[in-house]
């Protein structure tokens, strides 16, 4: 957990480093990058500080934080902007893979924003959703891998590869961390059940 929250947060100040440098820095673009930043230190302090709470709303944060960067790169760019599509389109395989596989990443953080919510704030956690947003998660991640292995082949400016790169590997440092998290608040979960439980056998006892 610790090793991965490192990784994020390093990796997320690189690669806003890189898009300042790089004077492509769009302001909403710099403002969600610190903001994901911002969520990932308090989840960690939160985490360290035993705030289940607070871990819960940061992790909806972060993923609508992902959720955010992805849409506006695919729904605003990739679909809406026909320049910037084509220029992805006319790169041939590469550049196809390279919308598909992002638009795909988009669907994946949707289903798991949504199963985060249903899980952490339904009244009955289905079962059924913990597999499917744990299949998710994989999938995410898989194809975060597959982005940066397309990302060496697409011929951009050098910056803005090294930027991506970086976020990639931001992201997947992210959803690492994530999953530590989600991991031990389902610990809690039973553990508190289990102290329930007992409180419950202790009142009968003493009736």
């Amino acid at each position: 957990m610790k090793v991965a929250a490192i990784i994020s947060v390093a990796g997320i100040i690189l690669s806003l480093a890189v898009l300042v440098f790089s004077k492509e820095a769009a302001p909403l673009t710099v403002f969600e990058k610190i903001v994901k930043l911002m969520l990932v230190i308090s989840l960690y302090f939160a985490f360290t500080h035993y705030q289940w709470d607070m871990m819960r709303g940061i992790m909806g944060g972060i993923l609508f934080s992902l959720m955010y960067a992805e849409g506006f790169l695919v729904l605003g760019t990739l679909w809406k902007d026909t320049a910037s599509a084509n220029t992805f389109l006319i790169m041939g395989v590469q550049g196809s893979l390279y919308i598909a596989t992002e638009s795909m990443s988009f669907l994946m953080t949707i289903i798991i924003t949504l199963n985060h919510f249903i899980m952490n704030y339904g009244k009955r956690n289905n079962w059924r959703n913990v597999i499917f947003n744990q299949i998710s998660i994989l999938f995410k991640l898989l194809l975060y891998v597959f982005l940066a292995i397309i990302n060496i082949f697409i011929k951009r400016p050098v910056p803005t590869l090294v930027g991506s790169g970086i976020e990639y590997i931001a992201d997947i440092s992210i959803i690492i961390t994530l999953i530590c998290v989600e991991s031990q608040l389902e610990d809690f979960k039973i553990l508190r059940q289990e102290l329930l439980e007992e409180k419950r056998l202790k009142r009968k006892l003493n009736e």
